[in-house]
Order: C-alpha cells, then structure tokens, then sequence
C-alpha cells in the first residue's frame, strides 16, 4: 500500500513499487502460531518491493457478527503488537 508521495497519490505507482499477490502458506503458519485457528481461515500474501512493509489479507468467518469499532478496539487493546492496520488513509 503506497501513501502519498507526490502531489497525486497515484504518483508513487512505479512498477519497482507494485505488490504482487502471491501463494503463501499463511493459514498453515497462523495454525502453528495459533492452534485454535486450525482449518479456519485463509489468507493470502503479496510480494511488496519495499524493505519494511509486509501485507497479509487475512480471511475468516466468524460465529457471531461483529462490529467494526469492536474489532478496532480488540485490534488496538488485546492484539496490539501482532496485528494492525493503517490508520491513515492508503492508495494500494
């Protein structure tokens, strides 16, 4: 996800600085991280020509529905540290 660089945010959209999607095992990896995940979500991962940035899309389907500033706040409070998401506004 690029922020804005130039004067447009498009500006930034070289392909040297393009994501590409890419197979990953992520789902595998969350599992052995966290078991009670097992079989439960998918994901995927892009190859990002950046030297500190990494994506994950992160893909579940939960029991019950849930509100958006409930998961910020879990997101923010009791998983601050191993996810996040940006805050200001991104261009991918």
């Amino acid at each position: 996800m690029n922020g804005p660089c130039g004067e447009l945010w498009c500006d930034d959209h070289r392909p040297s600085q393009n994501m590409t999607p890419m197979p990953a095992g992520i789902a595998k990896a969350a599992d052995q991280v966290i078991p009670e995940l097992n079989g439960k979500l998918t994901g995927m991962a892009f190859c990002v020509s950046c030297p500190d940035v990494l994506v994950m899309d992160l893909t579940c389907l939960l029991e019950k529905a849930a509100k958006h500033d409930n998961m910020r706040q879990e997101l923010e409070v009791s998983l601050k540290d191993i996810l996040d998401y940006p805050k200001d506004q991104v261009v991918s």
